[in-house]
């Protein structure tokens, strides 16, 4: 009977092992995407701009500034947990001149508080200062949309906790892109989004690439 007993656990035990080893962890297969790009080699000290769909989309980043190489290391629908997972391979790695990240707006539509968004920043800014100690780093604030827009006092609030943050940390800037957007009514503006109200279409981005630019000229 203990015979049998011991097989079956040690059955289990190889088929969890097994099951565990197949799961990765999320966006692997966007990131792997990502990686391929450089299979003939990683740039040399470029500015990396990183972060969820926001960053993915905005096809025209590299207009910011011709003279310098700049990498789109956006990864759609993550979250401030998710790019953690991922410093080494998307930003530490490439040792970039300049660090610009775009998190907080799926952070927020999944439910985190301000508190929990916040020390996930703390965290990740701490792993890259590992490896990148004086590397600047620029925190984006989260942008208000039609379709989050009942959400807008947390993005107010957790645009100025980040706000806070930078203050606190050495060579780390916020760039704010919520007020921007607004109209003179302190609403966001409707004619800057895709038809899912959440994306920014060719007008949204004309109002990041004035605003980046000033951080990149």
């Amino acid at each position: 009977m203990n015979t049998v007993r011991n097989l079956i656990k040690l059955g289990l035990f190889f088929f969890l092992h097994s099951v565990f080893a197949q799961v990765s962890p999320p966006f692997q297969e966007e990131v792997n995407e990502i990686l391929s790009r450089y299979s003939d080699g990683k740039p040399i000290n470029p500015i990396i701009f990183t972060g969820s769909s926001t960053i993915k989309m905005w096809r025209t980043l590299q207009e910011l500034n011709p003279n310098k190489m700049i990498l789109n290391h956006g990864f759609g629908g993550s979250q401030t947990s998710d790019l953690l997972i991922y410093t080494k391979d998307l930003i530490t790695d490439f040792e970039p001149t300049m660090i610009f990240i775009y998190e907080g707006d799926n952070d927020l539509a999944n439910n985190k508080t301000v508190n929990q968004i916040i020390s996930e920043t703390k965290a990740l800014i701490q792993r890259i200062r590992k490896k990148a100690s004086k590397t600047p780093i620029y925190l984006i604030s989260p942008k208000p949309s039609i379709n989050r827009w009942h959400l807008h006092l947390q993005f107010e609030d957790l645009n100025t906790a980040l706000q806070e943050l930078t203050v606190k940390e050495n060579a780390i800037g916020f760039i704010d892109l919520w007020t921007p957007m607004l109209d003179e009514k302190g609403v966001v503006q409707g004619d800057l989004f895709l038809s899912d109200n959440l994306h920014m279409n060719e007008k949204g981005y004309a109002i990041w690439h004035r605003v980046i630019w000033e951080y990149l000229k």
